[in-house]
Protein backbone atom coordinates (compact mmCIF):
# COMPACT_ATOMS: atom_id res chain seq x y z
CA UNK A 1 0.00 0.00 0.00
CA UNK A 2 1.03 3.31 -0.73
CA UNK A 3 2.05 6.10 2.03
CA UNK A 4 1.87 9.43 1.34
CA UNK A 5 3.11 11.45 4.75
CA UNK A 6 6.88 11.00 4.61
CA UNK A 7 8.47 14.27 4.94
CA UNK A 8 11.80 15.39 3.89
CA UNK A 9 13.96 14.24 7.08
CA UNK A 10 12.39 10.82 6.50
CA UNK A 11 13.36 11.20 2.98
CA UNK A 12 16.90 12.22 3.93
CA UNK A 13 17.33 8.97 5.85
CA UNK A 14 16.26 6.48 3.16
CA UNK A 15 20.11 5.68 2.09
CA UNK A 16 20.55 1.86 1.38
CA UNK A 17 19.65 0.48 -1.88
CA UNK A 18 16.99 -2.42 -0.08
CA UNK A 19 14.95 0.83 1.31
CA UNK A 20 15.66 2.89 -1.71
CA UNK A 21 14.37 -0.31 -3.97
CA UNK A 22 10.92 -0.61 -1.60
CA UNK A 23 10.25 3.54 -2.12
CA UNK A 24 10.33 2.76 -4.95
CA UNK A 25 8.57 -0.59 -5.02
CA UNK A 26 5.69 1.37 -2.73
CA UNK A 27 5.04 3.97 -5.06
CA UNK A 28 5.34 2.28 -8.38
CA UNK A 29 8.21 4.15 -10.03
CA UNK A 30 10.20 2.32 -12.85
CA UNK A 31 13.57 0.89 -10.96
CA UNK A 32 16.86 0.51 -12.95
CA UNK A 33 18.85 -1.49 -10.13
CA UNK A 34 22.36 -0.23 -11.72
CA UNK A 35 21.19 3.49 -11.12
CA UNK A 36 18.45 3.54 -8.35
CA UNK A 37 21.33 4.64 -5.49
CA UNK A 38 22.63 7.33 -7.62
CA UNK A 39 18.93 8.66 -9.07
CA UNK A 40 17.74 8.46 -5.60
CA UNK A 41 20.44 10.99 -4.13
CA UNK A 42 19.75 13.23 -7.10
CA UNK A 43 15.98 13.31 -6.69
CA UNK A 44 16.91 13.91 -2.35
CA UNK A 45 19.10 16.35 -3.85
CA UNK A 46 16.62 18.10 -6.47
CA UNK A 47 13.71 17.91 -3.55
CA UNK A 48 16.06 19.63 -0.75
CA UNK A 49 17.39 22.58 -3.29
CA UNK A 50 13.77 23.39 -4.35
CA UNK A 51 12.65 23.21 -0.47
CA UNK A 52 15.59 26.00 0.06
CA UNK A 53 15.17 27.79 -3.05
CA UNK A 54 11.63 28.39 -2.67
CA UNK A 55 12.44 29.87 0.64
CA UNK A 56 14.86 32.31 -0.76
CA UNK A 57 11.95 33.34 -3.35
CA UNK A 58 9.39 33.38 -0.53
CA UNK A 59 7.55 36.90 0.78
CA UNK A 60 5.50 35.71 3.84
CA UNK A 61 4.80 39.63 4.84
CA UNK A 62 3.15 39.46 1.62
CA UNK A 63 1.51 36.05 1.26
CA UNK A 64 3.71 34.36 -0.62
CA UNK A 65 5.02 31.61 1.23
CA UNK A 66 7.62 29.16 0.31
CA UNK A 67 6.99 25.59 -0.65
CA UNK A 68 6.50 22.79 2.19
CA UNK A 69 8.18 19.33 2.77
CA UNK A 70 4.93 17.69 2.36
CA UNK A 71 3.52 19.40 -0.80
CA UNK A 72 6.61 18.41 -3.05
CA UNK A 73 6.97 14.86 -1.61
CA UNK A 74 3.21 14.34 -1.85
CA UNK A 75 3.09 15.80 -5.23
CA UNK A 76 5.93 13.24 -6.41
CA UNK A 77 4.32 9.86 -4.57
CA UNK A 78 0.67 10.84 -4.46
CA UNK A 79 -1.27 10.13 -8.10
CA UNK A 80 -4.45 12.14 -6.03
CA UNK A 81 -2.54 15.22 -6.17
CA UNK A 82 -2.44 16.63 -10.21
CA UNK A 83 -0.69 19.94 -9.22
CA UNK A 84 2.02 21.22 -7.80
CA UNK A 85 0.90 25.16 -6.71
CA UNK A 86 3.26 28.56 -5.58
CA UNK A 87 1.93 28.91 -2.05
CA UNK A 88 0.49 32.60 -2.21
CA UNK A 89 -2.98 33.58 -0.85
CA UNK A 90 -5.62 34.29 -3.51
CA UNK A 91 -7.28 37.03 -3.86
CA UNK A 92 -4.57 39.81 -2.59
CA UNK A 93 -2.82 40.57 -6.46
CA UNK A 94 0.36 38.43 -5.75
CA UNK A 95 2.05 39.09 -8.83
CA UNK A 96 4.78 36.78 -9.34
CA UNK A 97 8.08 35.91 -11.37
CA UNK A 98 9.50 33.38 -13.50
CA UNK A 99 12.30 32.38 -11.45
CA UNK A 100 9.16 31.17 -9.22
CA UNK A 101 7.29 29.48 -11.95
CA UNK A 102 10.61 27.29 -13.05
CA UNK A 103 11.61 26.40 -9.56
CA UNK A 104 8.47 24.91 -9.18
CA UNK A 105 8.12 23.71 -12.96
CA UNK A 106 11.71 21.33 -12.31
CA UNK A 107 10.96 19.61 -9.78
CA UNK A 108 8.85 17.12 -12.00
CA UNK A 109 10.65 18.59 -15.18
CA UNK A 110 14.28 17.61 -14.23
CA UNK A 111 13.60 14.27 -13.16
CA UNK A 112 14.61 11.21 -15.56
CA UNK A 113 12.25 10.80 -18.42
CA UNK A 114 11.18 7.32 -17.06
CA UNK A 115 10.28 8.75 -13.87
CA UNK A 116 8.41 11.38 -14.97
CA UNK A 117 6.59 10.32 -17.27
CA UNK A 118 5.36 7.11 -14.72
CA UNK A 119 4.32 10.27 -12.32
CA UNK A 120 2.12 11.60 -14.90
CA UNK A 121 0.90 8.61 -16.33
CA UNK A 122 -0.15 7.78 -12.99
CA UNK A 123 -1.99 11.10 -11.88
CA UNK A 124 -3.54 10.70 -15.59
CA UNK A 125 -4.95 7.49 -14.90
CA UNK A 126 -5.70 8.16 -11.30
CA UNK A 127 -8.05 11.12 -12.51
CA UNK A 128 -9.80 8.20 -15.55
CA UNK A 129 -7.98 10.45 -17.89
CA UNK A 130 -6.20 7.85 -19.69
CA UNK A 131 -9.40 6.20 -20.71
CA UNK A 132 -10.91 9.57 -21.52
CA UNK A 133 -7.91 10.42 -24.04
CA UNK A 134 -7.73 8.87 -27.57
CA UNK A 135 -4.64 6.97 -27.78
CA UNK A 136 -3.20 6.82 -23.64
CA UNK A 137 -4.90 3.37 -22.73
CA UNK A 138 -0.61 2.45 -21.86
CA UNK A 139 2.09 3.97 -20.12
CA UNK A 140 4.03 3.01 -23.04
CA UNK A 141 1.70 5.28 -24.89
CA UNK A 142 3.95 8.24 -23.51
CA UNK A 143 7.23 9.32 -25.05
CA UNK A 144 8.00 12.53 -23.10
CA UNK A 145 5.93 15.02 -20.81
CA UNK A 146 7.03 18.11 -18.86
CA UNK A 147 5.15 20.58 -16.47
CA UNK A 148 4.39 24.38 -18.17
CA UNK A 149 1.91 25.57 -15.98
CA UNK A 150 2.99 28.64 -13.89
CA UNK A 151 0.91 29.10 -10.69
CA UNK A 152 0.37 25.62 -10.69
CA UNK A 153 1.02 22.58 -12.72
CA UNK A 154 -0.42 22.38 -16.59
CA UNK A 155 1.27 19.05 -18.52
CA UNK A 156 2.52 19.27 -22.03
CA UNK A 157 1.70 15.60 -22.78
CA UNK A 158 3.77 13.98 -25.89
CA UNK A 159 2.81 10.63 -26.94
CA UNK A 160 3.54 8.49 -30.13
CA UNK A 161 0.96 9.55 -32.10
CA UNK A 162 -0.34 12.53 -30.69
CA UNK A 163 0.58 15.04 -27.98
CA UNK A 164 -1.59 17.20 -25.54
CA UNK A 165 -2.07 19.28 -22.97
CA UNK A 166 -4.06 19.12 -19.97
CA UNK A 167 -4.89 21.10 -16.81
CA UNK A 168 -7.62 20.75 -14.00
CA UNK A 169 -10.35 23.89 -14.36
CA UNK A 170 -13.10 24.77 -12.97
CA UNK A 171 -14.79 26.68 -15.72
CA UNK A 172 -14.90 25.87 -19.16
CA UNK A 173 -14.17 29.50 -20.45
CA UNK A 174 -11.98 28.55 -23.19
CA UNK A 175 -14.39 26.68 -24.94
CA UNK A 176 -16.72 29.66 -24.82
CA UNK A 177 -13.52 32.12 -25.62
CA UNK A 178 -12.75 30.03 -28.44
CA UNK A 179 -16.74 30.42 -30.52
CA UNK A 180 -15.79 34.18 -29.85
CA UNK A 181 -12.48 34.01 -31.73
CA UNK A 182 -14.31 32.16 -34.45
CA UNK A 183 -17.00 34.83 -34.74
CA UNK A 184 -14.02 37.19 -35.17
CA UNK A 185 -12.35 35.15 -37.81
CA UNK A 186 -9.25 35.44 -35.07
CA UNK A 187 -7.39 31.53 -34.84
CA UNK A 188 -7.84 29.41 -32.10
CA UNK A 189 -6.62 25.81 -30.98
CA UNK A 190 -8.83 23.05 -30.27
CA UNK A 191 -10.25 22.07 -26.81
CA UNK A 192 -12.42 20.01 -25.16
CA UNK A 193 -13.68 19.61 -21.77
CA UNK A 194 -13.11 15.82 -19.65
CA UNK A 195 -15.48 15.29 -16.82
CA UNK A 196 -14.57 12.64 -14.21
CA UNK A 197 -15.39 11.89 -10.78
CA UNK A 198 -12.77 13.62 -9.97
CA UNK A 199 -12.86 16.83 -11.56
CA UNK A 200 -13.13 18.42 -14.73
CA UNK A 201 -10.25 18.88 -17.19
CA UNK A 202 -8.90 20.97 -19.92
CA UNK A 203 -7.26 19.34 -22.85
CA UNK A 204 -6.16 21.25 -25.55
CA UNK A 205 -3.37 21.22 -28.47
CA UNK A 206 0.05 21.35 -27.81
CA UNK A 207 0.95 24.66 -29.68
CA UNK A 208 4.67 24.34 -28.66
CA UNK A 209 6.97 26.02 -26.03
CA UNK A 210 6.96 29.68 -27.80
CA UNK A 211 5.22 31.92 -25.03
CA UNK A 212 4.97 35.77 -25.90
CA UNK A 213 7.41 36.42 -23.53
CA UNK A 214 9.45 33.96 -25.30
CA UNK A 215 8.66 35.23 -28.73
CA UNK A 216 9.54 38.71 -27.59
CA UNK A 217 12.97 38.29 -25.88
CA UNK A 218 14.04 36.00 -29.20
CA UNK A 219 12.99 39.04 -31.29
CA UNK A 220 14.87 42.11 -32.25
CA UNK A 221 11.21 43.76 -33.22
CA UNK A 222 7.38 42.88 -34.04
CA UNK A 223 6.45 43.01 -37.31
CA UNK A 224 3.48 44.77 -38.07
CA UNK A 225 1.36 41.53 -38.25
CA UNK A 226 2.37 40.54 -34.70
CA UNK A 227 1.88 44.44 -33.34
CA UNK A 228 -2.04 44.14 -34.61
CA UNK A 229 -2.76 40.55 -33.28
CA UNK A 230 -1.94 41.98 -30.03
CA UNK A 231 -4.13 45.19 -30.66
CA UNK A 232 -7.17 42.38 -31.65
CA UNK A 233 -6.43 40.68 -28.43
CA UNK A 234 -6.68 43.73 -26.39
CA UNK A 235 -9.15 44.63 -27.47
CA UNK A 236 -11.23 41.65 -26.92
CA UNK A 237 -10.16 41.14 -23.66
CA UNK A 238 -11.23 44.54 -22.67
CA UNK A 239 -14.65 44.25 -24.00
CA UNK A 240 -15.06 41.04 -22.44
CA UNK A 241 -13.21 41.46 -19.38
CA UNK A 242 -10.21 39.15 -19.44
CA UNK A 243 -8.06 39.26 -16.22
CA UNK A 244 -4.78 37.73 -16.04
CA UNK A 245 -3.93 38.74 -20.07
CA UNK A 246 0.09 38.76 -18.79
CA UNK A 247 2.85 37.42 -21.43
CA UNK A 248 2.61 33.40 -20.81
CA UNK A 249 -0.76 33.57 -21.30
CA UNK A 250 -0.51 33.96 -25.06
CA UNK A 251 1.48 31.70 -27.35
CA UNK A 252 3.31 31.89 -30.48
CA UNK A 253 2.78 29.10 -33.22
CA UNK A 254 4.10 30.00 -36.84
CA UNK A 255 4.03 33.71 -36.10
CA UNK A 256 0.18 33.30 -34.92
CA UNK A 257 -0.49 34.15 -31.20
CA UNK A 258 -3.15 32.28 -29.26
CA UNK A 259 -4.70 33.22 -26.11
CA UNK A 260 -4.23 30.56 -23.53
CA UNK A 261 -5.97 30.16 -19.98
CA UNK A 262 -9.13 32.53 -19.91
CA UNK A 263 -9.86 31.40 -16.38
CA UNK A 264 -11.22 35.18 -15.79
CA UNK A 265 -14.08 36.39 -17.94
CA UNK A 266 -16.42 39.45 -17.26
CA UNK A 267 -13.89 40.24 -14.62
CA UNK A 268 -14.86 43.00 -12.12
CA UNK A 269 -12.98 46.15 -12.13
CA UNK A 270 -10.66 44.37 -14.79
CA UNK A 271 -9.28 47.60 -15.57
CA UNK A 272 -7.33 48.49 -12.67
CA UNK A 273 -6.18 44.26 -13.26
CA UNK A 274 -5.14 45.63 -17.09
CA UNK A 275 -3.32 48.95 -15.40
CA UNK A 276 -1.18 46.69 -12.91
CA UNK A 277 -0.10 44.58 -15.99
CA UNK A 278 0.57 47.89 -18.02
CA UNK A 279 2.55 49.09 -14.94
CA UNK A 280 4.92 45.46 -14.68
CA UNK A 281 4.88 45.41 -18.80
CA UNK A 282 2.90 42.35 -19.03
CA UNK A 283 -0.26 43.79 -20.84
CA UNK A 284 -0.32 43.69 -24.54
CA UNK A 285 0.28 47.60 -24.99
CA UNK A 286 3.12 47.38 -22.74
CA UNK A 287 4.68 44.86 -24.63
CA UNK A 288 4.77 46.91 -27.88
CA UNK A 289 5.81 50.42 -25.85
CA UNK A 290 9.08 48.44 -24.46
CA UNK A 291 10.32 46.55 -27.11
CA UNK A 292 11.20 49.70 -29.91
CA UNK A 293 14.31 51.43 -28.48
CA UNK A 294 14.41 54.00 -31.50
CA UNK A 295 11.49 56.80 -30.86
CA UNK A 296 10.71 56.50 -34.46
CA UNK A 297 9.91 52.75 -34.33
CA UNK A 298 8.39 53.22 -31.28
CA UNK A 299 5.71 55.85 -32.63
CA UNK A 300 5.01 53.88 -35.80
CA UNK A 301 3.67 50.81 -33.99
CA UNK A 302 1.79 52.48 -31.51
CA UNK A 303 0.43 54.39 -34.08
CA UNK A 304 -0.15 50.69 -35.25
CA UNK A 305 -1.69 49.04 -32.30
CA UNK A 306 -3.63 51.96 -31.56
CA UNK A 307 -5.32 51.80 -35.26
CA UNK A 308 -6.14 48.20 -34.99
CA UNK A 309 -7.83 48.38 -31.22
CA UNK A 310 -10.29 50.59 -33.20
CA UNK A 311 -10.71 48.31 -36.13
CA UNK A 312 -11.24 45.77 -33.67
CA UNK A 313 -13.73 47.26 -31.77
CA UNK A 314 -15.88 48.24 -34.55
CA UNK A 315 -15.93 44.69 -35.70
CA UNK A 316 -17.30 43.41 -32.51
CA UNK A 317 -19.50 46.04 -32.62
CA UNK A 318 -20.23 44.48 -36.21
CA UNK A 319 -20.70 40.81 -35.12
CA UNK A 320 -22.66 42.18 -31.55
CA UNK A 321 -25.81 40.46 -32.85
CA UNK A 322 -23.91 37.27 -33.47
CA UNK A 323 -22.00 37.40 -29.65
CA UNK A 324 -25.24 37.32 -28.18
CA UNK A 325 -27.16 34.86 -29.50
CA UNK A 326 -23.63 32.78 -28.91
CA UNK A 327 -24.13 33.96 -24.84
CA UNK A 328 -27.44 33.20 -25.21
CA UNK A 329 -27.26 29.28 -26.10
CA UNK A 330 -24.19 29.29 -23.71
CA UNK A 331 -25.36 30.66 -20.12
CA UNK A 332 -27.65 28.72 -18.76
CA UNK A 333 -28.52 30.73 -15.70
CA UNK A 334 -30.41 33.89 -16.64
CA UNK A 335 -28.78 36.52 -14.25
CA UNK A 336 -25.44 35.96 -15.34
CA UNK A 337 -26.38 35.68 -19.26
CA UNK A 338 -27.63 39.17 -19.10
CA UNK A 339 -24.92 40.80 -16.32
CA UNK A 340 -22.38 39.48 -19.21
CA UNK A 341 -24.21 40.67 -22.38
CA UNK A 342 -24.35 44.29 -20.24
CA UNK A 343 -20.82 43.72 -19.75
CA UNK A 344 -19.76 43.56 -23.07
CA UNK A 345 -21.85 46.41 -24.37
CA UNK A 346 -19.79 49.00 -22.12
CA UNK A 347 -16.97 50.84 -24.21
CA UNK A 348 -13.19 50.02 -23.90
CA UNK A 349 -11.71 52.48 -21.62
CA UNK A 350 -8.27 52.50 -22.58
Amino acid sequence: MMSFSKNIEEINKIDNKDAIVNFYRSHQWPINKDLIFLEFKYIKKLINNTLEKSKELALPNLGFDPLSDLDLISFLTNPKQFSLKLNKIKGKGIFYGLDHVSLRQNLLNRLPIQLKNRIIYQKLKFNNLDEKIVQLSNIQHIKSCEDIGMGHSVYRVIGKKMSFVVKRVDHINQEFYNKILSILEMPFHNVFTVNTNHGRWEVSDNLGDITLTKFCLESNELSPAIVKQLARHACLGDVFGRGDRHSENYMVKDNVIYSIDNAFLFYKNNNQWVERYIQGCQSEISIVCNLFNEINCFKENLNIFLEEYKVQYQRIKQRQSMIVEWMKCWFENSIERENNIRYIKKTPTR
